[in-house]
């Protein structure tokens, strides 16, 4: 079975820009790059992410892998939009395989926490 069978979802791919808000804070502005693109993701763990300090006590990130196709425009930094839900792309591999291009394909690891992204 290649991967390209494999990739039964299909999701958004945004890309951040930092602004400046109203009170010169900078802040990311999300912009949609890409839409109805074939992925596949598999979850992989539940994991505290940070500690805060106050009310919220403990901040827990779910983490993800996500599989796409060789050719798509999708990197650390960006997020993925997948029913309703964003995921933040924390590392991008491209898996190449000469001997059955079927199979090549970019794996990313996921996560539900917007801290543990890569800012560009």
């Amino acid at each position: 079975m290649s991967v390209n069978q494999l990739l039964t979802m299909q999701c958004s791919i945004e890309r951040s820009t930092p602004v400046k808000d109203e009170y010169e804070n900078t802040i990311l502005s999300w912009t949609v790059i890409k839409t109805g693109v074939r992925c596949f993701t598999n979850y992989i763990e539940n994991t505290v992410a940070n500690i805060r300090i106050g009310v919220s006590g403990e901040s827990i990130s779910d983490l993800f892998m996500g599989f796409f196709l060789p050719d798509e425009d999708i990197k650390s930094g960006d997020r993925i939009s997948l029913n309703g839900v964003y995921y933040y792309i924390r590392s991008s591999n491209k898996m190449w395989n000469p001997k059955k291009a079927t199979n090549s394909h970019i794996e990313c690891l996921l996560s539900t926490e917007e801290t543990w992204c890569d800012q560009n």
